[in-house]
């Protein structure tokens, strides 16, 4: 996924979910939509935050929530692939195992 194209999903994202009275589901998507947008511009590794953000996504309880939730797993999962932060069956690469 392109550097531009990712940020306008993130920022799609909490458009859509970021208002007031947002149930606790939308206020989950907007946080990590947020976070995903700080680590597109982060110079460092951020492998352990990819890390994080997958482990979020396949502990989290989600039958409350909505297609934004879908919406965000897919998108960022498809960015961290194009960075080479996931591998396209969304393990960790062998490579980056070791920096987290």
């Amino acid at each position: 996924m392109p550097p531009d194209a990712a940020r306008k999903q993130a920022f799609a994202l909490i458009a859509t979910y970021d208002r007031p009275g947002a149930h606790p589901d939308e206020q989950h998507i907007v946080r990590l939509a947020k976070t995903w947008l700080s680590i597109m511009k982060a110079r460092q590794s951020v492998q352990g935050i990819v890390n994080r953000i997958m482990d979020e996504f396949a502990h989290t309880d989600t039958t409350a929530y909505g297609c934004g939730w879908d919406n965000l797993v897919k998108q960022f999962t498809a960015w961290a692939v194009t960075h080479e932060w996931l591998e396209p069956d969304g393990s960790v690469p062998a490579k980056k195992t070791a920096r987290r």
